[in-house]
């Protein structure tokens, strides 16, 4: 199953970050007792979180946070690809690369953005997943789920930060985090006996 979460803070202080995004992981820990990682970066002041739950590769070498090969990509990733060994092929027939450390096909996906960018990659997966990607050069962090939205994912603002995670339980963990309920979506929950995409019982919190 796996679990991924992250935020943006302003705080300096990188026990902060470290001890907020552990808060969120214990939140979804369910989501994968295999193994946990955190990535925190204090010039651009956000944390990443993973929870793993190993499937195709049982060994460390499909840990996350995950570097790119060229070491310019951050991803966690919750998921299944199940065209990611074809996807390999069309890396090693476009670009000769076959510098693969697991078998994962997180690393599939990985590689995938490094040569052919998130959108393109996003078009050519065959899977459910949730996924955060950090491009250092760039800057800037892409967040996505599958178009059937299998894999959940929730994101918002509240008090200047951003914060995502694959359940809102995640969110609900991150220290300061204003619960502050969304009336909106009490009224769809009566209704509907559900609350429908994009809104969450949080204000400005979305899913």
């Amino acid at each position: 199953m796996c679990g991924i979460a992250g935020f943006f803070h302003s705080s300096n202080d990188h026990k902060f970050y470290e001890n907020n995004i552990k808060s969120m992981l214990l939140n979804i820990s369910h989501r994968g007792p295999d193994d946990e990682g955190i990535f925190v970066d204090m010039r651009n002041k956000f944390a990443l979180g993973h929870k793993r739950l190993s499937i195709l590769d049982l060994s460390s070498n499909g840990s996350q946070p995950m570097s790119s090969s060229n070491d310019n990509f951050i991803i966690i990733y919750n998921g299944e690809t199940y065209n990611h060994l074809n996807m390999r092929e069309v890396l090693k027939k476009n670009f000769n690369f076959n510098n693969w450390k697991s078998s994962s096909d997180t690393e599939t996906i990985l590689n995938y953005i490094q040569y052919f960018g998130i959108i393109k990659t996003l078009n050519d997966i065959d899977g459910m997943f949730s996924l955060a990607v950090w491009d250092k050069k760039k800057k800037t962090l892409f967040i996505a789920r599958d178009a059937f939205g299998e894999k959940p994912l929730y994101y918002g603002w509240g008090n200047g930060v951003f914060y995502f995670s694959s359940e809102i339980k995640g969110i609900r963990g991150c220290i300061g985090f204003d619960r502050e309920i969304n009336h909106l979506a009490i009224s769809s929950l009566f209704e509907y006996c559900y609350i429908a995409a994009p809104h969450s019982i949080y204000q400005n919190i979305f899913k």
